[in-house]
This record gives structure tokens, sequence and C-alpha cells, in this order.
């Protein structure tokens, strides 16, 4: 069991002050789990009012049920518009629960995984034990907020990979939690160090969506410009890092070298 995401983190990029939020602020906040949960995840929310789990897959909830009740369902899509109302419905009570209570995340079993995979949605989703839990009391009261982050090792291949193409690329850019601040080598007349760094989240979330077919190893995506004297992008990535190249086509046998090179040492 692992949590998909730091819970902290997300309640201040949604700029939460609990004491005066209203509750579609809540439900916000779950609608955001859900759309980042790429990979299949359960939401566990519970409180005094409700306790109820939501199964999320490719941003949208895949099943849902409540705990007292004993008993679920899957959610198919494209939904027909009773059942659209009756999932918003849904939401607006998990943002309700979630005011006064508690929320975790954690993975799917390998059953549940196998369901969604085949679309054989014969059972309803099972509930499972909480794998990180975030009480918003305590958030209100301030506790946990400045809690240290967990260490990062950083990529070996990447640092290797960014001191190598320094010479043949005409602009990279590398951002390694755990080495310290960003490092740019180069100029571009496309990309800079902004655009860089914007790209980054789209690049692991896709990451993870592709992890299941080709594993955790360090991943290079290459875009290729249709000329051979044009421009073309890398981008590498290993765990939380990232690096992103610009370099000129006919210098792919050389950059991909590079990358194998890297790889090995």
């Amino acid at each position: 069991m692992a949590a998909l995401l730091n819970s902290d983190d997300l309640l201040e990029e949604l700029e939460l002050d609990a004491s005066v939020a209203p509750a579609d602020v809540y439900t916000k906040f779950v609608l955001t789990i859900i759309e980042r949960s790429v990979l299949p995840r359960k939401i566990l929310i519970q409180s005094a009012k409700r306790d109820f789990e939501i199964l999320a897959n490719q941003g949208e909830i895949a099943g849902l049920q409540e705990l007292e009740a004993k008993s679920g369902a899957w959610v198919k899509y494209p939904l027909p518009e009773a059942k659209q109302h009756a999932l918003e419905a849904l939401e607006d009570s998990a943002g309700d629960a979630l005011r006064n209570g508690e929320l975790s995340v954690s993975m799917v079993s390998k059953r549940e995984r196998a369901e969604l995979a085949s679309g054989n949605f014969a059972s309803a989703p099972a509930a499972s034990a909480p794998s990180e839990v975030v009480s918003l009391d305590n958030w209100k009261q301030g506790k946990g907020r400045n809690k240290p982050k967990a260490s990062v090792t950083a990529s070996p291949v990447l640092a290797s990979f960014f001191a190598s193409l320094k010479s043949k690329v005409k602009f990279v850019y590398l951002e390694d939690e755990a080495s310290g601040p960003v490092q740019v080598f180069g100029a571009s007349g496309v990309i800079d160090k902004d655009v860089s760094a914007g790209l980054k989240p789209s690049i692991l979330k896709w990451k993870e969506a592709v992890m299941p077919s080709l594993g955790s190893a360090p991943l290079l995506l290459t875009m290729r410009g249709p000329s051979v004297g044009g421009a073309s992008l890398i981008c590498a990535v290993d765990g939380r890092q990232f690096l992103l190249a610009e370099f000129e086509t006919k210098n792919f046998g050389v950059v991909a070298g590079l990358w194998t090179k890297a790889q090995s040492k």
C-alpha cells in the first residue's frame, strides 16, 4: 500500500482556509485527488456523518460504495444524465464528509486492477485499510504543515547524461530535486527555463501512466523533427527527476549513444 499524493502540499495548493471555506472547497479537494489518480487508487473518506470509498482510475470515478451498507457499484462512462446528477451528489457528499473527517489514499487490490483492465465489473469495490490518513482537524491547527519532506535520491543517470550533453545540444535543462537548484546550459530560440519547468508535470504524469508497461527504470521520450537539418527534443525522467534538451536532428544517434552510456554507469 502506498500513498498517491502529498496531502499537505495539495491542501496548500488549493489555498484552503478551513475555518471559513465553503463546502464546495472540500468537494474540490476530493475532485482534485480523483483527477490526479491516473493509475487506479482508492480514496477512503471517514466522518461522523458518513463513511464511503471511491475507486478512481484515469482521472474519473470508477467505483464507489458506502461502507456501512457494505455494498457498492461500478461507474461506467459515458453516464446518462440521471446518473451524472447522482454522481455529482456523491461528490458533494464526499466534500461535506471531509469537512469534519479524514481522508486516505491507497492502491487497489490485484483483483480490482484485473477487473478494471478486463472491463469485467462483476463485483463491487472492496474496502481496504488506509495507507495514509490526513486529519483536517490537525491541519486546521497547523499540525504537520511543516513536516520534513521525504529524502530524494539524486539520479546518477540524469546527472551523467546532463554532463555529457553539454557539448552536443543547443539547450539542456535538468531539475533534480536531490541536487539543489535547476541546472540550465545553452540557449534555444524555442524553449527556455520556464517552458521546461511547465512541461515537467505532464511528462511525470505520462511516466506514471506507462509504468505498468515499461517499469520504473529511467525513461527517454524523443520528439524528432521531420528534417535532418532541423531540431528535435528529448525528455528524460528518473523518479521525480526531469531533463529536457533540444538538439540538431542529425545528432540523434550521438544523443542516443550518450543516453545508453549514462545508463551503464
